[in-house]
């Protein structure tokens, strides 16, 4: 499983399969508590990572369950866009101008 260690950031990755169930806790808050009138599959992932920085396993597999689409569906959006990172970002950030 992945494992990430930001302490600042709030970012609490699952270890085993109990911090499994407890990301995909936070996973259905996230996208429960989105402001929005309509939750697309993209709100979903956006407001997802925001939140923990990046897309795990678990938030394709809940924002599908959510949306009622498959995890193909999800996955086509998710890898269609640049932006969407699926792994935890470094601890070191480079930004060049």
């Amino acid at each position: 499983m992945l494992e990430l260690n930001l302490k600042n950031s709030g970012v609490y990755l699952p270890k085993n399969k109990s911090d499994s169930e407890n990301i995909r806790i936070r996973i259905r808050e996230i996208i429960s508590n989105q402001k929005r009138k309509t939750v697309t599959v993209l709100s979903s992932l956006i407001a997802i990572q925001d939140s923990l920085h990046f897309l795990p396993e678990e938030a394709i597999e809940e924002t599908a369950i959510h949306c009622k689409v498959t995890i193909n569906d999800v996955w086509s959006v998710a890898s269609f866009y640049t932006n969407f990172r699926f792994t935890p970002p470094g601890n070191n950030t480079l930004d060049v101008c």
